[in-house]
């Protein structure tokens, strides 16, 4: 359930997550409150994406709020120790965001023993992106795995870069 505060300078939104998302017109800067939530968020485990889409923002000021707010650009993976792939997001940010998040929800899920097949997240992603120095073989293992997770390829990048989204 969203709740709506007006101030004299803005309009906050409460979302679902608990995160304010203020208009952007009217909200020149992040309050400390806004970016506090957005730190809590990715704490608590919500994915950047989510976590932009509920502030109102970009995956970029996301990642940047967290950054400035954790003291260093390590903090990626010191906040979520758990996860293999959070120090690779800017490499997705701009341009595939959507295939970022299928490539860790079926990591996560662990579709078809994703894990044991290619051993690490990145060798994974390399493959499912059919980079050119992958093997053919493993390029077709990732495809497969990619499509039993509920993924298809989507259209490329303007520079050629595979991306992902879900089945119908």
């Amino acid at each position: 359930m969203r709740s709506i505060a007006v101030k004299m300078d803005s309009v906050e939104i409460e979302s679902p997550l608990g995160m304010v998302r203020r208009s952007s017109e009217l909200a020149a800067a992040a309050t400390d409150r806004h970016e506090l939530s957005i730190v809590a968020a990715w704490r608590a485990g919500e994915s950047l994406r989510d976590i932009a889409r509920a502030a109102g923002t970009t995956h970029t000021t996301v990642s940047r709020i967290i950054k400035n707010r954790e003291g260093d650009a390590s903090m990626l993976n010191a906040v979520e120790p758990r996860d293999e792939w959070s120090k690779y997001w800017e490499r997705y940010a701009a341009p595939r965001p959507d295939t970022f998040d299928a490539y860790v929800d079926v990591w996560k899920r662990n579709v078809g023993s994703v894990r044991q097949t290619f051993g690490g997240w990145p060798s994974f992603t390399m493959a499912a992106n059919a980079e050119p120095a992958q093997d053919r073989a493993r390029v077709a293992e990732a495809e497969r795995l990619m499509d039993l997770g509920g993924y298809e390829v989507g259209p490329s990048t303007p520079r050629g870069g595979r991306t992902w989204r879900r089945n119908g």
